[in-house]
């Protein structure tokens, strides 16, 4: 079964570090000469194609067109060195950053037609990404592949993560992690991660060196459990209510906060490993508009497709603010919906006819709002990438 987004059941894919910033990638010093010349966000959409987009005045500096073909076309971007590296269907693509020129494309139609799901993840000189039957491990300078890795049964849709060498890669039943430089399995993360048949996970987060992961109990609602990975052992589980758990956590202030497919809004502590507070629904709160539902459009109230992104005492969800201590509201932006990001006191998110918003972060008044040709939808967390290399 296919799914029009990586961050729902259903990235960025999504996955979210939307509450720090990274000096390029992790693995790099983020420090090239073809990083952009002013603050520029890079974006994907369902058509396939890739936007750049000036960050102060919300104009569009190139748009790469990587097309799109017979199962379901979406661009994932990441950023490094200069160089915009989009994940979409059966090709990964290495763009220039400057002037949106291809440098060099990948191709898996060898691999069984492997599909390409969820964010590129680069590290040092190689960028990896996930398809749903292998793992692969490419150059940043040629393309060329270095290693390739069948995922047997875990079938992943979700983005790989890169930590200490590892490869985690979530899906099916468990998370398979694998030696960066080899590709060769590793196992720790698997035989730590396994949950009962007809569970799923969804994408994982590595905070100090613990892995976080949510999976959903069919019938019963969703988990999410924290594993030591310097240990060796499982440091519990929360559960979290009857929500789908699809979407990356954020931790960020001794809390990890987790979106739900359906709407939920979830922050468990960290240190006692407990519920602190939910909220079961976040609409995005307009009738009036057709939004986009997964496969077809409606005109009822929908729910956002996002994860979250914080700052201080406020996490972002969709266009949505609330205060981090017991989930008040602090504001709403109608028509809002997309996985937020956060730079220079704004709220970057997606809405559901192709537009991408810039909203203050403290009232949620816009400051611009740029609009794709044809409405072409948004999909994926947006890059923002400064002169300096440095990634939001």
């Amino acid at each position: 079964m296919k799914y029009l987004y990586p961050f729902l059941v259903i990235i960025s894919t999504s996955i979210v570090t939307a509450c720090t910033k990274t000096s390029g990638n992790p693995g790099t010093n983020g420090n090239d000469n073809n990083n952009p010349v002013s603050t520029t966000i890079y974006i994907g959409a369902t058509s396939g194609n890739t936007y750049a987009i000036d960050e102060a005045t919300g104009t569009q500096k190139w748009m790469f067109p990587s097309g799109g073909g017979a199962i379901q076309p979406r661009a994932f971007v990441a950023y490094s060195k200069g160089t915009v590296y989009v994940s979409n269907e059966h090709s990964l693509y290495a763009v220039d950053a400057r002037t949106g020129n291809q440098k060099w494309k990948f191709d898996t139609h060898s691999f069984n037609s492997t599909d390409l799901w969820g964010t590129p993840a680069v590290a040092d000189s190689t960028v990896y990404i996930c398809g749903d039957s292998h793992v692969f491990a490419i150059d940043t300078a040629t393309g060329k592949q270095r290693w390739t890795a069948g995922l047997g049964i875990i079938n992943s849709i979700y983005s790989a993560l890169v930590v200490n060498n590892t490869v985690y890669v979530p899906g099916g039943f468990y998370v398979s992690d694998y030696d960066a430089l080899t590709g060769a399995r590793t196992g720790g993360a698997q035989a730590l991660t396994v949950i009962p048949n007809n569970y799923s996970t969804c994408p994982i987060t590595i905070a100090n060196n613990v892995l976080y992961m949510g999976y959903t109990i069919p019938g019963t609602g969703s988990s999410v459990c924290a594993i030591d990975l310097i240990a060796g052992q499982k440091k519990g589980d929360c559960f979290c209510g009857g929500d789908v758990f699809a979407h990356s956590p954020v931790v960020a202030g001794g809390k990890l906060y987790m979106a739900g497919n359906y709407g939920g809004l979830y922050t468990v502590n960290i240190a006692s490993g407990t519920l602190q507070w939910k909220i079961p629904q976040v609409y995005m709160n307009d009738t009036a508009t057709t939004f986009y539902a997964g496969s077809s459009f409606s005109t009822n109230k929908y729910a956002p497709y996002s994860s979250v992104a914080c700052s201080g005492n406020t996490v972002y969800m969709g266009g949505n603010a609330f205060d981090t201590t017991a989930g008040a509201s602090k504001w709403s932006y109608t028509g809002s919906y997309g996985i937020p990001a956060l730079f220079n006191n704004t709220v970057f998110v997606s809405g559901a006819k192709g537009e991408l918003y810039a909203l203050d972060a403290g009232t949620g008044a816009k400051k611009w709002v740029f609009t794709t040709v044809n409405q072409d939808i948004l999909t994926d967390k947006p890059c923002i990438v400064t002169p300096d290399g440095t990634v939001y």
